[in-house]
């Protein structure tokens, strides 16, 4: 992990944890793909989308990316949990794949964001389509909260 002082932001960022650029609906296979990269395992998102993505559902449920990941020998944690336990994960050098919605209102639009830092003004994250976002604890927390603060850490 290294410090950051980015327009006087202090941030503690897992250093080398690349960005996969999503195709459109597949930001699940891109952010799995970011983090296997990261422990030296490369597979494609679209060698991941091919085994989790669903047609049907326009996208790919958290715990199919889980049993990827798992049938790769990788072990997993999988839950509902709080921005103190990201930090946690994080201190850990361990990457996280949370789910928010970004939708507005009553239309949902769900997504797949990899958190991999964050400082006194908020998250970090590959957003999917951006590297390096930082979302404010305020909207973090509120596009989180939308899927009950759910998160997958994959871990060697």
């Amino acid at each position: 992990m290294r410090l950051l002082s980015l327009a006087s932001l202090l941030l503690i960022v897992i250093n080398g944890v690349p960005f996969v650029k999503q195709e459109p609906l597949k930001c699940g296979p891109a952010a799995l793909a970011s983090v296997l990269m990261f422990y030296g395992h490369p597979e494609s998102a679209d060698d991941i989308a091919t085994e989790v993505y669903s047609a049907k559902l326009r996208g790919t449920l958290i715990s199919d990316m889980e049993n990827f990941a798992r049938s790769r020998n990788f072990k997993t944690a999988l839950g509902q949990g709080t921005v103190d336990q990201l930090k946690q994960y994080l201190d850990a050098g361990k990457p996280v794949i949370v789910a928010v919605d970004t939708g507005f209102w009553r239309i949902s639009k769900p997504h797949y964001l990899l958190v991999y830092g964050y400082g006194e003004s908020g998250i970090v994250a590959h957003s999917g389509t951006e590297p390096s976002q930082i979302y404010s604890y305020s909207k973090f927390q509120r596009l989180w909260n939308k899927t009950g603060c759910t998160f997958l850490v994959v871990f060697p």
